[in-house]
């Protein structure tokens, strides 16, 4: 669990700020808004096409900023959603919404300039007020959130419904997250107009954000939002398209569990919802693209085992056999083998599971590995093809 961290006199802690407005940044067609290119990512397995938007890859466009955890109760890296967060004076939603929603701030009054010296600093000061009571606003709703989470999904929705008009994306991302973490039916939640209405909001502002690169949706959202999805079962194939593009665009910025976790998300719509699959296809191969390239970048022996674990299953049930998706597997699967004494009990078996699905799409890559693998670690093949053998009994 991350320590709270101080903003100023701001203690940031379950609860979303502002992102840093950044310069304006023309919309991109599809076919450069990703990283590598379908099918020349890879010249080798070690040899990536490194450019995003019609240009080379560069840090993040988010100002630099501490993480900010929006569960305080989730210890899991996979499970964990978190954003980037920073003071700005980004107004995430329109000032008539503030003004439809008066009650809900303290009255402030502004009076007019007395001449056109004094008419600017008139504007600015009203920008500011207007930014605090923005920033006073998106802090209340997460607060709400936070305290109704625990009394489950209906009482969730119940706030979202009031304030979903005036939401903006943090808002709307922190919203996915209780509902997923605290929602014991999905499908009563996922079947309520509310919730599409969540859905409708969240692609309107992803659609946005692909148009005008104005932070409408930044990538840290599009993440917890996918992934919260994915945990309520709900897939939503045209908010998926959008959420990847996103994130394979500013792939950079995400953190690594950030990003198996949106693999994740995908590979739970190949499995339990196929025929939404050629909705995504696209998408989801430059989602793996631009993970095997940033696992390569940021290197597999720095990453949490429940990262790699998260990752190797995930690839694994996605189909295809595209150089960055064996890449992936094979650099997860050996970096695994290194560390088989650090990995769970619990974990073990999915890591079995994973190399079985794999067959199903790639038997030459996974007996490579296995190969390499009883070298390195003879007791990991050994665990494995017990598992296999004892399904098989089950099964008889």
């Amino acid at each position: 669990m991350e320590p709270q961290v101080k903003i100023g006199a701001i203690y940031v802690k379950n609860t979303f700020l502002h992102f840093a407005p950044e310069n304006e940044t023309p919309a991109v067609g599809r076919s450069a808004s990703c990283p590598p290119g379908m099918a020349k990512e890879f010249n080798t397995y070690n040899t990536y096409n490194t450019s995003c938007c019609g240009g080379p890859w560069t840090q993040s466009t988010l100002a630099t900023a501490p993480n900010e955890l929006i569960d305080d109760d989730a210890d899991s890296a996979d499970e964990v959603a978190t954003c980037y967060s920073d003071l700005s004076d980004h107004h995430p939603f329109p000032v008539d919404a503030i003004s439809a929603n008066r009650q809900s701030f303290p009255a402030t009054e502004v009076s007019d300039g007395k001449c056109a010296g004094q008419s600017c600093d008139v504007r600015g000061s009203r920008e500011n007020q207007r930014e605090a009571l923005s920033l006073s606003f998106q802090k209340k709703v997460n607060k709400e959130l936070s305290n109704t989470a625990q009394k489950g999904g209906s009482r969730i929705l119940e706030v979202v419904e009031r304030h979903l008009a005036v939401m903006n994306c943090l808002n709307l991302a922190t919203a996915f997250h209780r509902l997923a973490r605290h929602t014991e039916n999905p499908q009563e939640v996922t079947s309520s107009s509310t919730f599409l209405r969540m859905i409708d909001l969240a692609h309107d502002f992803a659609r946005q954000e692909l148009e005008s690169r104005n932070q409408t949706m930044p990538e840290k959202c599009c993440t917890i939002i996918a992934w919260s999805c994915a945990n309520l079962d709900a897939f939503p194939g045209p908010l998926f398209s959008l959420l990847a593009q996103l994130v394979v665009c500013n792939v950079q910025s995400c953190e690594s569990y950030e990003l198996t976790n949106m693999l994740w998300a995908f590979a739970k719509l190949y499995k339990l919802r196929p025929e939404l699959a050629p909705q995504v296809q696209w998408e989801t191969q430059q989602l793996v693209n631009a993970v095997a390239w940033i696992f390569q970048h940021r290197g597999v022996q720095d990453l949490k085992t429940q990262v790699l674990s998260s990752a190797l299953v995930s690839v694994a049930t996605l189909p295809g056999r595209s150089r960055s998706s064996s890449w992936l597997f094979s650099a997860c699967g050996q970096e695994l083998a290194e560390r088989w004494d650090e990995v769970t009990v619990q974990s073990r078996p999915q890591i079995s599971f994973a190399f079985k699905l794999m067959r199903g799409h790639n038997l030459q890559l996974v007996r490579n590995v296995e190969r390499a693998l009883a070298e390195k670690r003879p007791e990991m093949v050994s665990f494995m093809t017990e598992a296999m053998r004892g399904k098989r009994r089950n099964r008889r």
